[in-house]
């Protein structure tokens, strides 16, 4: 297979996957009229949620974007839920966290910082600072956390007694503790009703796992070209706190049956099977979240080959917990430079086909 091959494979996958970024889920925007429209909301996650809202009555209909000037918020049912506040004088849209005696707001920015904030009717709206870092002292590096966030919790919950000690324990502020300092908070001074805690509660990790079978093409320097059957099983590890597309994708993938080599090839060892006893995968990857059918792309490395793995694939749904994958590997073999000038090239070294059965648990 050619370069320029690979190259048109990959950029087709691309296109698909790129036109597959948007993820329509039941939700409405409130207007800053009051007016409520109801249909289904772009559901992307990160910051650019915090910056505008995808809305569109039905999928048959034209979309409408809408600015935090435009709106009041808007809201996935049983879900996330945003509303436009001020914050350093620009409109943006925080998620809610907790409506309650003292509100709890979240924001993720542009460089993939966490931003989280407290309101309380009479005070307003406050971040609540967190830094971390390294600072020199005496020629060594030390961890640096910042307090600051103590003060402003303590100043805006000054009003509830033996509250003082839940929050000096809260070293970084996360949404878990945040969530629950404020409603230990609103139940001691508020015995009326209760706070609405808005955010969604999300597993650390759960894993899933695929077996797959297929058959794997090798261009090597010193054995020239031979082919094989193989199979494997794989875990991908999802972490929503992290990004709720995002999987770590790990596992291993060995030969099965007899090495087959090209008529061309060079020395071939004499016990005839491969000499790719088995590959550890690691893999960072994306699944497009929605849908029968879900486009996916990961990248990584393996060993004990390090090379550079790109494998596009999809997802089929067959029930509530199976899919049915297919999945192309392209594996990119680093070249050393001959001279200084010579900028680093890559030369294939194995591409490979599979499909299998993904058992999302």
């Amino acid at each position: 297979m050619t370069s320029k091959t690979i190259t048109a494979l990959v950029l087709t996958f691309f296109s698909f996957f790129l036109q597959a970024q948007t993820y329509f889920k039941p939700g409405y925007v409130i207007k800053s009229e009051g007016d409520t429209l109801f249909g289904e909301v772009d559901y992307r996650g990160g910051a650019r949620m915090s910056r505008i809202c995808t809305y569109r009555h039905s999928a048959k209909d034209s979309v409408r974007r809408f600015s935090p000037d435009e709106l009041l918020g808007y809201r996935f049912p049983e879900s996330k839920y945003y509303v436009s506040k001020l914050v350093d004088g620009k409109k943006v849209f925080l998620e809610y966290l907790v409506n309650g005696r003292v509100s709890v707001y979240y924001l993720k920015d542009e460089r993939d910082e966490d931003h989280y904030y407290i309101e309380k009717e009479g005070l307003g709206l406050a971040e609540i600072p967190y830094v971390e870092g390294t600072k020199e002292k005496e020629g060594l590096d030390y961890l640096y956390q910042s307090t600051r966030h103590i003060g402003v919790l303590t100043y805006y919950m000054q009003d509830a007694q033996g509250l003082q000690p839940e929050i000096l324990k809260l070293k970084k502020p996360d949404h878990d503790n945040l969530i629950t300092l404020a409603k230990d908070y609103h139940n001691a001074v508020c015995k009326d009703d209760k706070c609405i805690i808005y955010a969604k509660k999300m597993p650390l990790f759960k894993v899933g796992f695929e077996a797959v079978i297929g058959h794997m093409f090798v261009d090597e320097y010193m054995f020239g070209k031979y082919n094989f059957q193989q199979a494997g099983i794989f875990a991908h590890i999802w972490m929503p706190m992290v990004n709720e597309n995002l999987f770590l994708k790990t596992g291993i993938i060995f030969p099965v049956g007899k090495t087959k080599y090209s008529a061309d090839s060079g020395s071939i060892p004499s016990q005839g099977d491969s000499l790719l006893s088995g590959l550890v995968s690691f893999q960072i990857e994306y699944v497009y979240p929605h849908g029968i059918i879900r486009p996916k792309f990961a990248i990584g490395t393996n060993l004990p080959f390090l090379t550079i793995d790109l494998t596009p694939g999809v997802n089929v749904k067959l029930t509530k917990w199976l899919f049915w994958t297919a999945n192309f590997n392209i594996a990119l073999l680093p070249c050393t430079p001959s001279d200084s000038n010579t900028v680093l090239k890559f030369s294939l070294y194995t591409t490979s086909f599979t499909t299998g059965l993904y058992l999302n648990l």
